[in-house]
């Protein structure tokens, strides 16, 4: 009897190896192909591993994978594709840890631009901060709402909790993108918002680019009260269901590459 119930657990046991070898065994070996790539400094062979084992991957891994294959480009120094596929991990997983270490390297994407006129350098640097506090700002909203569909019994601390972060990070991300287009304008003092012969309309941010970044008055050294941090610019734009160039790419389909690089 126990006999039988032994051979009965290795049997199935030996069917759910087969099944994992089925369902994840192109994945690993191309994902072990590139990491030994990777090691040997042949990056861009590796980036090209680990895009063929994110094209497997359909269960776990995405957001590993295409850190892998930025991380590849960038030390490829190709980064603009480096950048194009650490943006499509935040969008695509922004709950995934790897999503905040791409953050992280998307500045340093900007920071070693070596391509770029210098007086360009910092405006590129000021968009990429832009980035990083925007897809802050899309985690807290989507955490508020997640929280607010499925609160039913009144506020809670997690809900409370949410919604100050939302604030915090909705009123950076607005101060980010008001620095950077100061910034720029300073930079370019040629440029012309709105384009002659457009139609006019509101400046994209209306924001004291020096205002302190909380959206609380408060009073400076006169007694008088400063004006309140007053920004106007759009919610989190909405995911189309268009896919992008690189998930094409991905998805085997190489008719267009990612932006600002070639097909692999």
């Amino acid at each position: 009897m126990y006999r039988n119930i032994l051979l009965g657990i290795i049997l199935g046991l030996t069917v759910l190896l087969l099944i994992l070898i089925f369902l994840l065994g192109n994945q690993w070996y191309y994902e072990s192909q590139g990491d030994e790539q990777f090691r040997s400094a042949k990056y861009d062979d590796a980036a090209g591993s680990f895009i063929k084992s994110y094209g497997e991957a359909k269960f776990l891994g995405q957001g590993r994978l295409l850190y892998k294959i930025g991380l590849a480009y960038q030390n490829n120094r190709d980064f603009d594709r480096s950048r194009d596929y650490y943006f499509e991990l935040v969008r695509l997983y922004p709950d995934s840890p790897y999503s905040r270490l791409a953050a992280i390297r998307i500045e340093e994407c900007y920071k070693s631009e070596t391509s770029l006129d210098k007086t360009l350098l910092p405006t590129s640097y000021a968009a990429g901060s832009v980035e990083v506090a925007r897809q802050k700002y899309v985690r807290a909203y989507q955490n508020l709402s997640r929280l607010l569909l499925a609160n039913r019994s009144g506020v809670t601390p997690e809900l409370e909790a949410a919604y100050q972060a939302y604030k915090i990070f909705h009123v950076e991300y607005k101060r980010q993108l008001a620095l950077a287009l100061d910034k720029f304008r300073s930079e370019h003092p040629d440029f012309v918002w709105p384009p002659p012969g457009a139609e006019t309309g509101p400046d994209p941010v209306s924001v004291d680019a020096t205002a302190p970044s909380s959206p609380v008055s408060r009073k400076d050294d006169g007694g008088r009260r400063e004006p309140e941090l007053k920004l106007s610019i759009p919610e989190p734009p909405r995911v189309e269901s268009k896919p992008s160039d690189i998930e094409r790419e991905l998805s085997g389909d190489r008719r267009v590459a990612p932006t600002g690089a070639p097909g692999p």
